[in-house]
């Protein structure tokens, strides 16, 4: 079941998330108290700009920055695996001198 206004009225989720990136994104449409705008964009009265707030908050805020996120944590491991092949495969990212040592000494105090 689409979400819907209070009459009844059908709203698309899709064109909702649209119309508020296409204006500023919903940080920006919430700074600037843009719902009025935005309902009217969306071909509504502005007086439904606070029901289309609250469907955008309900439906679509967590998603938007779950995908926010997601995107953060892909260009985080891309720049860790590029900064990694840089120094013998990673074994010596972040290390202190200290941690080399310690790994050294115990390589070389192993039984065979």
């Amino acid at each position: 079941m689409p979400p819907e206004l209070i009459d009844g009225r059908d709203l698309s989720l899709i064109l909702l998330h649209r119309i508020v990136k296409h204006n500023g994104g919903f940080k920006e449409v919430m700074e600037k108290n843009m719902w009025d705008v935005i309902a009217a964009k969306y071909g509504y009265e502005p007086d439904d700009a606070y029901e289309m707030k609250v469907a955008y908050i309900y439906y679509l805020e967590l998603v938007e920055w779950y995908f926010d996120y997601m995107k953060k944590e892909r260009e985080r491991k891309k720049d860790d695996m590029a900064g990694n092949s840089s120094n013998n495969c990673g074994w010596l990212d972040e290390s202190s001198d200290d941690d080399v040592v310690v790994k050294i000494e115990v390589t070389n105090n192993r039984k065979e």
